[in-house]
């Protein structure tokens, strides 16, 4: 793993390959740069049979990923900014979420927007107890377009993601604990160890088989053709609603 990405941090630990976001002025948000280095990365590492689970995590003490960087949109024509969700961001996680190989999240802060899909892509989840989260994407007349409402539903159930969705509320790490959204609540000390335990307990079994499960319980959650609906119906909110204003009136706030 010689490669280096901007704005990412790979550290190799036997089989198990830790990626993390490494933004952490900007909390982790996803700029376009990012975005392109962490598929990319992903891609890089789909075929290495040396790698067998991947652990996803952010470089900081507040946050795993704070969404969509709004102020690299806020400098966006209205046509950059359709045309990097499907172009950039939208590719970025539907392939991390047909990734063949298991998914840890170490959700090490706030998961909110983009970042809550983020964390929701991953297979598993262990995150610290400050590790709030959010899908927060209609405080800006939006709504989870990369695959939150469908993983969001299977996950904690419709009525819970209903209840999120619909008010953009943001929930400490027990109720996501308790909600499924996070498997279990461990201390920052510990979240690195706790999901290279679990990536170890993982990676001693047949990588064929590994592959094959995950790929067998995902089709049962049959959300890959609902994902492409998420998209398009989040564009009605871009052509017929206030979507762009949440972005201008970000740039509006800057010094």
């Amino acid at each position: 793993m010689a490669k280096k990405y901007n704005n990412l941090l790979l550290e190799k630990n036997g089989d198990i390959l830790i990626i993390s976001l490494n933004r952490p002025e900007q909390l982790n948000s996803l700029n376009l740069e990012i975005v392109t280095n962490l598929k990319k990365a992903f891609e890089d590492i789909r075929w290495d049979d040396s790698i067998k689970v991947v652990i996803l995590s952010g470089n900081s003490e507040k946050s795993f990923c704070a969404g969509l960087d709004l102020k690299e949109r806020s400098l966006m024509s209205e046509d950059e900014i359709l045309l990097s969700r499907e172009k950039d961001i939208i590719p970025l996680f539907h392939y991390l979420g047909e990734f063949p190989k298991p998914i840890i999240g170490a959700i090490n802060g706030v998961a909110l927007g983009g970042g809550a899909e983020l964390a929701l892509i991953c297979d598993i989840r262990i995150a610290v107890p400050h590790a709030r989260f959010g899908q927060t994407e209609i405080r800006w007349g939006m709504i989870p377009s990369a695959g939150g409402c469908q993983r969001l539903r299977i996950i904690a159930g419709i009525a819970a993601a209903k209840e999120l969705i619909f008010t953009g509320r943001i929930i400490e790490a027990e109720e996501a604990h308790s909600l499924g959204i996070y498997n279990k609540v461990v201390s920052p000390e510990r979240l690195i160890n706790e999901a290279l335990n679990l990536g170890n307990e993982i990676a001693q079994h047949s990588s064929l088989a590994i592959k094959q499960a995950k790929r067998v319980l995902d089709f049962g959650a049959g959300i890959s053709a609902l994902l492409t609906f998420d998209f398009e119906a989040s564009k009605e909110c871009f052509y017929k609603g206030q979507a762009m204003n949440g972005h201008k009136s970000f740039k509006a706030k800057k010094p």
